[in-house]
């Protein structure tokens, strides 16, 4: 064998060494799971704070969508309870930011939902708007809510918000990539928002 065969064989053995060693190392792109498929989802304005707010201004990094309202007596703060467990369980999770959209703008004011969203973590956003607005983004994200009258409504100004309740995961480019249930543990979650980074 000559020289210049050997210094190519001997470039290819070590080109396929170092990809063998080094692909895995890629990041692996996370496919959207069955429900994100199906959603129109994407980007959308509302307000945070009294300023107009688009998703599309968090690009370049994941971030945790959840629908609720700050009157509602259980599952909402045991949502926003998993969530900040999760932004709390990682370093690496510091600049990630969570969205609390209102159901309840009527009631919720930003200042109401800035003070429910801090108590919980400071990077939980609250997020509101009109009432045609919030329901232009739940429609898009597959989320149901309504106005209901019962028992524990004489203590909640006259009604309590019916809704569905899911965490949204959405990728560094605002794609939407995981519909994950509410009883999810926050292990989990953690796990896949990771997988965002």
């Amino acid at each position: 064998m000559n020289i210049k065969h050997f210094s190519i064989t001997l470039f290819l053995l070590v080109s396929g060494a170092l990809g063998y060693w080094f692909l895995p190392m890629q990041k692996a792109e996370l496919e959207k799971d069955l429900k994100s498929q199906y959603l129109k989802a994407g980007d959308f304005q509302l307000h945070y704070d009294g300023r107009p707010f688009k998703l599309s201004s968090l690009k370049g990094q994941p971030a945790i969508l959840y629908f609720g309202y700050t009157n509602c007596p259980d599952v909402c703060p045991v949502g926003l309870a998993v969530i900040r467990d999760v932004l709390n369980s990682d370093s690496s999770f510091e600049t990630v930011k969570a969205l609390f959209v209102t159901l309840d703008p009527e009631r919720d004011s930003p200042q109401k939902m800035n003070e429910y969203a801090a108590f919980f973590h400071s990077n939980i956003l609250a997020l509101t708007g009109s009432e045609t607005e919030i329901r232009r983004v739940t429609d898009a994200y597959g989320t149901f809510f309504r106005r209901a009258m019962n028992a524990s409504a004489l203590n909640n100004n006259g009604y309590t918000v019916d809704h569905s309740s899911y965490y949204y995961l959405i990728d560094q480019q605002g794609s939407l990539v995981r519909v994950l249930n509410h009883d999810t543990k926050s292990a989990e979650l953690a796990k896949i928002l990771s997988q965002l980074l």
